[in-house]
């Protein structure tokens, strides 16, 4: 029988970081590290201008971090991005983790 430990975590940050470019380059986000497991509730809450907004564009795969690492079910979203390709992303708010979607052509509908 599998443990919910045993699971890899839904959601995985290791050493997250975003830094918005331009002169001058503008850091939104520290380095941070955090672990969501399956079922767990999680609540992003802070101040304005402490990273909120920019920590869910992150996990959410609208930005790509400066630094550190997303991990999605067990994959490093950022890796699979990159080998992809330069403009993979989501389309939907599913897509990274579907079968029937392929970033370069779109979603495949089932007819």
């Amino acid at each position: 029988m599998t443990t919910a430990s045993a699971e890899p975590p839904v959601i995985r940050l290791a050493g997250l970081s975003y830094t918005y470019p331009g002169p001058p380059p503008v850091p939104a986000k520290r380095a941070m590290d955090l672990v969501v497991r399956r079922a767990e509730h999680v609540a992003i809450t802070g101040p304005s201008g402490s990273g909120k907004s920019t920590l869910l564009n992150l996990v959410g795969l609208l930005d790509r971090p400066t630094e550190g690492t997303i991990e999605v079910d067990g994959l490093d979203v950022g890796a699979a991005r990159n080998a992809a390709g330069p403009r993979c992303g989501p389309a939907g708010s599913a897509s990274y983790s579907s079968p029937s979607t392929c970033c370069r052509t779109g979603p495949r509908w089932r007819t």
